[in-house]
């Protein structure tokens, strides 16, 4: 058995340089019939269809991860932005927290006001 494995290997490998893997899979599928007849055939046929859709659904859910990473990577950007956005309003509350005083200028009539901002905390 091996050493059918070995020789379908080397077949293979051999008319892949030859004529590229769409005229080998044709050429192997005309070989299997007229060797092994309709099951073999139909076999390789078979395997092949499902080594295709499996390669496809591989190359999806590829896409899909990418997606998704893309999305994250995207959420995660404006996620970083709201908490850049909060933490200068949070400094800024702080440092007027930090002050001893605020002071309100009005402008129409040039009176500056002074508050302790004690009573705020």
């Amino acid at each position: 058995m091996n050493e059918l494995k070995q020789i379908d290997g080397i077949l293979r490998s051999f008319l892949h340089k030859i004529v590229g893997p769409i005229k080998t899979y044709l050429i192997y599928f005309l070989l299997l019939y007229s060797v092994g007849g309709t099951v073999a055939a139909v076999l390789f046929y078979k395997g092949t269809k499902i080594s295709l859709a499996s390669f496809t659904a591989e190359k999806a859910q590829h896409e899909k991860n990418l997606r998704a990473l893309r999305q994250s990577k995207t959420t995660l950007l404006s996620e970083i932005k709201q908490l850049a956005t909060k933490q200068k309003k949070i400094d800024a509350k702080a440092e007027v927290l930090q002050a001893d005083y605020i002071s309100i200028t009005n402008t129409k009539t040039d009176t500056n006001w002074k508050r302790s901002i004690y009573k705020y905390r």
